[in-house]
């Protein structure tokens, strides 16, 4: 992934508040999805991650 140094440091400040507690990690990167939209670069990451925490609890759910 390349990405500018301002998007690198807003995605780091967006993603030091997840718990390690899925659920509310899912909400709280959604409200820095919003948040962050100028930045698309910074909230398709975000997404990203966000897919990957949703898409982690979906298999966890079928195992």
């Amino acid at each position: 992934m390349n990405m500018n140094a301002k998007t690198a440091q807003t995605v780091r400040e967006a993603t030091e508040g997840l718990t390690g507690r899925r659920e509310k990690d899912i909400l709280f990167l959604r409200g820095q999805i919003e948040k962050y939209e100028s930045d698309a670069a910074a909230a398709d990451t975000l997404r990203k991650i966000l897919r990957a925490l949703a898409g982690d609890r979906m298999q966890q759910a079928a195992a």
